[in-house]
């Protein structure tokens, strides 16, 4: 007769079976915290060295043609010379106008403009450096304090000039017959179109400063004299900044006043013989002390 077990009986563990395929990467799971900073890597090498950034000045006034100083205006005449502007003369009659790029000269023939400096204030034999932006092109010209550049052998090509007395020093350009003048500038010390520095202006104030000490035109309005013990005699003290040297005055006002007692920073404006119940004023004083 058979026996038959009942019960949950388990066999032995039979062999793996071989690998399935592997199947399709699932979707990406949320980022996770960042991590901390590393520590900073070394200190890299020195880059190359800058250009040297030194000020260089500039030796001549009122060089900023877009900005000029102009007491008296363009173009006007300062005692016996005609200036285009303050400290810039010219032996010619010029048209001159201001433009945004510079001052625009025009005439019918050559015109030459420049600026005295006093002999006293650059010794002979100063290597120097004129430079000058004219009609958008920057000229260049090495001198020697004292040894002549002719200013009748420039050229377009070469409108640079330096001109010597035994009291002054000239500098300045060739303008033709029309040329706009933008800026210029006297460097001392010898440099080339690669190593010319910057053109920098001064500002309007320290320009104006600076020309003040050659001319001077001051607007006091209506100013009376006061009289004096004097019957008969009227006067005004006018103070102003010291100018280069004793200045030439010339004022403007009442018929018959006159200056008088000049120094380099002052002078007396007086009438005499003044009628009882009159009254004399001062409008302007001018003061020229240029070379």
């Amino acid at each position: 007769m058979s026996r038959i077990l009942i019960g949950n009986f388990k066999g032995p563990k039979g062999d793996a079976g071989a690998q399935g395929e592997r199947g399709e990467r699932g979707p990406a799971g949320p980022a996770g915290a960042p991590g901390k900073d590393g520590l900073p890597g070394e200190r890299g090498a020195a880059g190359p060295a800058g250009r040297d950034g030194v000020y260089v000045r500039n030796l001549l006034d009122n060089s900023d043609f877009r900005h000029p100083v102009a007491q008296s205006g363009l173009n006007t005449m300062h005692g016996s010379t005609r200036h285009i502007c303050d400290r810039w003369g010219t032996l010619q009659v010029p048209t001159v106008a201001q433009e945004a790029e510079g001052l625009k000269i025009t005439s019918e023939g050559t015109v030459w403009v420049w600026q005295r400096m006093d002999i006293k204030d650059l010794p002979k034999g100063t290597e120097l450096t004129i430079a000058a932006k004219i009609n958008g092109t920057i000229y260049v010209q090495k001198c020697t304090a004292g040894t002549v550049i002719p200013f009748d052998s420039t050229t377009a090509e070469r409108p640079l000039f330096h001109n010597a007395t035994d009291t002054f020093y000239s500098f300045g350009f060739n303008c033709g017959t029309a040329a706009t003048i933008e800026w210029a500038a006297l460097y001392e010390g010898s440099y080339t179109a690669d190593t010319l520095p910057q053109y920098a202006p001064k500002g309007y104030g320290a320009e104006l400063s600076e020309c003040q000490r050659y001319f001077n035109v001051l607007q006091v309005g209506h100013w009376h004299l006061q009289q004096t013990s004097k019957a008969g005699t009227y006067e005004a003290h006018v103070q102003f900044p010291m100018m280069r040297a004793k200045p030439t005055v010339t004022v403007a006002g009442t018929e018959g006043i006159l200056p008088d007692e000049v120094t380099q920073c002052s002078v007396r404006v007086y009438k005499d013989n003044l009628e009882a119940g009159t009254s004399a004023f001062l409008s302007s004083v001018t003061l020229e002390a240029d070379m």
